[in-house]
């Protein structure tokens, strides 16, 4: 296995820019979890694995970043493209419940 030669000052500021995104991350998706802004979750995941690779570029440097990037890449996006899907029909078929009971409720009014 090869040596990896990390400057310990390169890393240990990496990690701390790092550990700050991360926190400043994660007040941002409680703010939308607040305001109801909902599936967002691989989006959130996937911007979250894009900083901390490139804050690896860094330390690391570009060629086996690229290369995990591809890595993640690859197998990320199906995942991403199956969430979004899935999303999409399970808010398609909340709308059409939503106007079904709506047009009962309405329909049960109006007989009355």
């Amino acid at each position: 296995m090869q040596s990896l030669d990390v400057s310990q000052m390169i890393f240990s500021l990496t990690l701390a820019g790092l550990f700050f995104f991360g926190i400043a991350y994660a007040f941002l998706v409680r703010w939308m979890a607040d305001r109801k802004v909902e599936g967002q979750t691989a989006y959130v995941v996937v911007g979250g694995v894009a900083v901390a690779l490139i804050g690896s570029i860094f330390t690391l440097g570009l060629v086996p970043v690229a290369i995990l990037f591809a890595y993640f890449s690859a197998c990320g996006l199906p995942m991403v493209v199956e969430y979004t899907d899935r999303v999409h029909k399970q808010r398609r078929t909340d709308l059409e419940n939503a106007e079904a009971l709506a047009k009962e409720v309405l329909n049960h009014d109006g007989q009355t």
